[in-house]
C-alpha cells in the first residue's frame, strides 16, 4: 500500500515539474528569457513561489533542464535515424544537422539563456556541461569510428577534432543568436560542413 502511495507521490511531482517547465519554456519563447519572472512562470502554471523552487533553484535551471531532453532527443535520433547509415562521417553530418534544426525551432533567444545559464553554472565551480552531455559523447565516439576507419586524416587525432567540431558548430550557434537570428543558420552550417569534411579528409 505504502508503495502505491509513494508511485503516486512521484507521478504527482513529474507532472508538476513537467507543467512549470512546459509553461517556463513557452513563457520564454513568447516574451524572451530576461524579461520573463519566476513570479511570472508560476502565475502561469498555477503553482506556488515555493513550489517552483522545489524543482527549480532558478530559471536558468529551466533552461538547463532542456539539456536533458534533448540528450534523449539525440540518444534516439542515432539509435534510431542512423542505425542504417554505416558511413561515420555522414552520421556526423546528419547528427549536426539535427541539433541545428532543434535550435533553429527553439529560437535565438532561447538558446541564448541556455549558453549565459551554461556559463553560469560553469562560473560557480560546476565541471563542464559540455563534456557530461550525450551529444558531445556521441561526436567523440562517431570522430574516434572515423579516425579508425581511415576517413580522417592520420595528422590529427580523434581528441583533437571532436572538440574543434563542437566549438565550430557552437561558435556558429552563439553568433546565430547574437545576431538574433538574422541569417540562416542552416545554410551557414552547410558551408561549415562542406569546408570542415575537405580539409578533414585524408591527404
Amino acid at each position: 500500500m505504502r508503495k502505491n502511495k509513494l508511485t503516486e507521490r512521484k507521478k504527482r511531482a513529474m507532472t508538476t515539474h513537467q507543467k512549470i517547465y512546459r509553461t517556463a519554456l513557452r513563457l520564454f519563447e513568447k516574451e524572451g528569457f530576461d524579461k520573463v519572472t519566476v513570479d511570472q512562470v508560476c502565475k502561469k502554471a498555477g503553482v506556488s513561489k515555493g513550489t517552483f523552487y522545489v524543482y527549480f533553484r532558478s530559471k536558468e535551471q529551466v533552461v538547463l533542464d532542456l539539456f536533458s531532453t534533448t540528450d534523449k532527443m539525440y540518444d534516439d535520433f542515432v539509435a534510431n535515424e542512423l542505425a542504417s547509415v554505416s558511413d561515420p562521417m555522414e552520421k556526423l553530418i546528419l547528427l549536426v544537422r539535427k541539433a541545428l534544426s532543434y535550435t533553429v525551432e527553439k529560437g535565438p533567444d532561447l538558446m541564448e539563456a541556455s549558453y549565459r545559464a551554461r556559463a553560469s553554472l560553469h562560473r560557480s565551480g560546476n565541471p563542464r556541461l559540455t563534456e557530461s552531455r550525450a551529444i558531445y559523447k556521441i561526436v567523440i565516439k562517431l570522430v574516434e569510428e572515423a579516425h579508425r576507419r581511415g576517413y580522417i586524416r592520420k595528422d590529427l587525432s580523434a581528441n583533437e577534432v571532436a572538440p574543434l567540431l563542437i566549438r565550430t558548430f557552437e561558435g556558429l550557434i552563439h553568433d546565430w543568436c547574437m545576431e538574433n537570428g538574422s541569417y540562416d543558420l542552416i545554410d551557414e552550417t552547410e558551408k561549415a560542413i562542406i569546408i570542415l569534411r575537405n580539409g578533414l579528409r585524408p591527404r
